[in-house]
């Protein structure tokens, strides 16, 4: 997907890619914890930046464009020098309707705004809309369409049993295979977020960016996520990944209603 979407050669990515933490750095006492959705090396002059986004809310791409420049800020100074080969790429995929933007696939540089002169190559931002590619999918001839939109279909579907045709082209029956078993496990033992567990989340999540004036309901919103998950037995360590709380945090909750 990464290959079809930046265009780098994928047998680069698969024999050099390596996920990494993705835990942002914090450089002030004062500064709030924050959780990138996946960060990933090619090596040590590329990094890349993946971001789920569910929905669209106030902030969002403010949000996203935080992320990108701490990455960056982060990683371009070595000791006394700058390393001018650095590349930081984020992918943002956008679960969405843009009304805005009708492409299924968007790719954005620091440039100049009569000229269009690329400032600098440094920072490349992608936007793949989910929803986009969907409608594409549908509309266009399938012979076609580009990678991407299948990646984006691939994300939109909700029916495994069209997972053969979507992945046509872009994955091997081996890889197929795998990704629809794990899906049909996951499926059978109930491990995916509901519905409305995903809508608190993101309620929290919009909260937690820009309301700092309702923390306290912020934590309860935040402790009835972590029950209900708690509930569907999913593990401390997926709870931890969500959520953003600390194991013992979430431990705490659990003894406190006896689970």
């Amino acid at each position: 997907m990464i290959s079809d979407i930046t265009g780098i050669d994928y047998s680069l990515l698969k024999d050099n890619l390596v996920l990494k933490t993705n835990e942002l750095p914090i450089h002030r006492k004062d500064e709030k914890f924050k959780r990138c959705d996946f960060i990933i090396t090619l090596d040590e002059h590329m990094i890349l930046n993946l971001e789920l986004n569910r929905q669209s809310h106030t902030g969002l791409i403010v949000k996203n464009l935080s992320y990108v420049f701490q990455l960056f800020s982060t990683a371009f100074k070595k000791g006394e020098d700058y390393d001018e080969e650095l590349i930081v790429m984020q992918i943002n995929l956008d679960c969405f309707k843009d009304s805005t933007n009708k492409k299924a696939l968007s790719k954005y540089y620091l440039q100049e705004e009569n000229s269009h002169h690329i400032y600098s190559n440094n920072l490349i931002i992608y936007t793949l809309n989910i929803v986009n590619c969907h409608e594409l999918y549908y509309n266009e001839d399938i012979k076609k369409i580009p990678n991407y939109v299948r990646w984006g279909e691939l994300l939109y579907c909700h029916d495994l049993s069209k997972l053969p045709s979507i992945t046509k082209g872009i994955m091997t029956y081996e890889e197929r295979n795998t990704i629809m078993g794990i899906l049909d496990k996951l499926t059978k033992e109930d491990l995916f977020m509901s519905e409305s567990d995903a809508l608190k989340w993101e309620e929290w999540e919009k909260n937690t960016i820009y309301k700092d004036g309702i923390e306290q309901g912020i934590e309860q919103n935040t402790k009835d996520v972590i029950l209900n998950m708690l509930h569907k037995n999913i593990s401390l360590e997926d709870i931890r990944d969500v959520t953003g709380k600390s194991i013992e945090e979430i431990k705490k909750i659990k003894e406190e209603v006896n689970l």
